[in-house]
């Protein structure tokens, strides 16, 4: 038990590992969160949003022990209950290089006072955001807000504002 303990505060343990290392402390010794949190020096809400790492889709998983994303990015993923929801937010985060504070909001954005709301990862409104994309040649995000939203569209300045307008005109 020791050993394991030893091994988790290890400087250059990742989150993973760490979680899986909680894992095996609950598991083989018998601890609870309360417990293996004692012991380690940390708080029971520390270590068991550290174990949520491991519900994660392998995908995630795989970018978190790789670097490309961080703890924060994945302690948010994880903190979203649907596995299609937390897919959609992850793809999201690579595809625009959203930060940590960006999937939060997002996250948020999913939950409305703890009620999910089915329009936030609508697969049909992500297809047509890419439909579009792929037409004006622009970074394209639909925003739901009850029955309709707002599209937005960037654009660099007049000249090619003028040419988005002409294309969607057409």
């Amino acid at each position: 038990e020791l050993a394991v303990v030893e091994n988790i505060q290890r400087s250059d343990v990742n989150a993973l590992e760490r979680a899986k290392g909680f894992k095996q402390l609950q598991e083989e010794f018998d601890l609870t969160h309360e417990e293996i949190a004692k012991k380690i020096g940390k708080s029971r809400e520390y270590v068991s949003n550290s174990m949520r790492l491991l519900n994660l889709p392998e995908e995630v998983k795989l970018e978190l022990s790789r670097g490309k994303i961080t703890e924060g990015h994945a302690r948010t993923i994880a903190g979203i209950k649907n596995p299609a929801a937390q897919k959609a937010l992850f793809d999201e985060m690579i595809a625009n290089n959203l930060s940590v504070r960006q999937v939060e909001q997002r996250a948020r954005e999913v939950y409305v006072q703890g009620h999910k709301r089915k329009v936030a990862f609508d697969p049909e409104i992500k297809n047509i955001a890419q439909k579009l994309e792929l037409f004006l040649g622009k970074k394209v995000q639909i925003k739901k807000s009850g029955v309709g939203g707002r599209l937005l569209v960037e654009f660099e300045d007049k000249k090619d504002l003028e040419g988005l307008a002409n294309k969607i005109l057409e």
